[in-house]
């Protein structure tokens, strides 16, 4: 129930900031579409234009990579993003620019280490090239990108560490907050919308009983564009 509760407020904190970036795109959209018409060399020189599905939902698994954290919380359990593109550039590199979001959370019981608990989420900005453009492959739609967040990962172990003669469970938890970011390679089905992709994640690295578990890893995801 608590991680229902936490995925619940995961997603509505989510769909809040999609909500407002769609409300803030679409008074721009208003303001533009009572503009004058332009020409081809006006928008080139403002150098950007509101893509058209600004939308990206994905799903899938996360797979840390470090060695102590996966002794901890397996080798791979599921995460959630959501992305918004607000704006896609008309520079000698044409890119799109979005606001991302990532999340997971995972409780895993060990004999080695009892309890351990682990959630992480970032908002960031990124940017996406599309390495094939429509008039090159009309069908796929194969693409890169780079993003700089706010990560914050949060971990608790509950781990019993008592004798015969001092029974306990001894628990500790540790937040940390910091810069990180993500690369990522996908391909999208342009007339469906649905994309895979594969990202690796610097997240942050938290300390419980004094080690270290640092939480980067791949995601490996698969999405819809919309």
């Amino acid at each position: 129930m608590h991680w229902a509760r936490t995925m619940t407020a995961a997603v509505a904190t989510l769909t809040t900031t999609v909500i407002a970036v769609a409300l803030t795109l679409t008074a721009v959209g208003d303001a533009r579409a009572q503009e004058p018409m332009v020409t081809s060399a006006t928008t080139a020189k403002r150098g950007f234009h509101l893509p058209d599905r600004p939308f990206r939902f994905r799903a899938g698994a996360y797979l840390p990579t470090d060695g102590k954290a996966k002794e901890r919380l397996g080798s791979n359990f599921p995460s959630l993003g959501l992305s918004v593109d607000i704006a896609k550039t008309q520079w000698l590199v044409p890119v799109t620019l979005e606001i991302y979001s990532d999340f997971y959370r995972r409780i895993r019981k060990t004999d080695d280490f009892g309890r351990f608990e682990a959630e992480s989420w970032s908002i960031g900005l990124g940017a996406r090239y599309d390495l094939a453009p429509h008039e090159v492959n009309p069908r796929f739609n194969p693409y890169a990108g780079a993003g700089i967040s706010l990560s914050s990962s949060y971990v608790k172990q509950d781990q019993y560490l008592g004798s015969a003669s001092v029974p306990g469970v001894y628990i500790q938890s540790s937040r940390r907050t910091t810069l990180g970011g993500k690369f990522y390679l996908g391909v999208e089905h342009i007339r469906t919308g649905f994309f895979g992709e594969v990202a690796y994640e610097f997240a942050p690295k938290p300390s419980v009983f004094g080690e270290g578990v640092p939480l980067s890893g791949t995601h490996i995801n698969l999405g819809y564009h919309f």
